[in-house]
């Protein structure tokens, strides 16, 4: 079935593409887009039978937040990004992916971490690796072994 064009709809003559094709066309559900709109990244108009239809630069916008999310960028930071000036979107992107890539590389630190203690101890208990692990991977990293304490009944 090939994708409709965009259609102008009766009350603004706007061009629109319906909600079922954009999310088709974006790989996204319908009710992927409706969230967008409702917390507040999109705006849709209404065609025929009350659907949703987006003009073409909400589409564009669209293609943009999908991009952005398919690379892991959090919502709140996508907002950031749409909501600043347009000299500044850049800048507060690249912000936003500098920041992700060091979260990331601290997750990758920590994957090789535990990968170390099990090369290193492939016998020792899995409870035992990932503790090893995560006091390997320094401050900041609570166990609760060492605060335990043995709490009876009858108190």
């Amino acid at each position: 079935m090939m994708a409709r064009s965009p259609i102008p709809t009766r009350k603004t003559d706007v061009l629109t593409v319906p909600i079922a094709d954009v999310a088709r066309r974006l790989g996204v559900t319908p009710r992927t887009l409706r969230h967008y709109q409702d917390i507040g990244l999109i705006r849709s108009h209404r065609i025929a039978h009350n659907t949703r239809a987006y003009d073409l630069e909400t589409v564009t916008t669209i293609e943009t937040i999908v991009a952005l999310r398919e690379v892991g960028l959090p919502i709140a930071s996508i907002r950031e990004i749409l909501l600043s000036a347009p000299e500044r979107q850049t800048v507060s992107l690249r912000q936003a992916l500098a920041d992700m890539l060091v979260e990331m590389q601290r997750h990758i630190g920590k994957v090789n971490n535990l990968l170390d203690a099990l090369s290193s101890d492939p016998e020792r208990p899995l409870q035992r690796l990932v503790l090893r692990a995560r006091m390997d991977a320094g401050p900041g990293h609570r166990t609760f072994g060492a605060q335990a304490k043995t709490h009876g009944s009858g108190g």
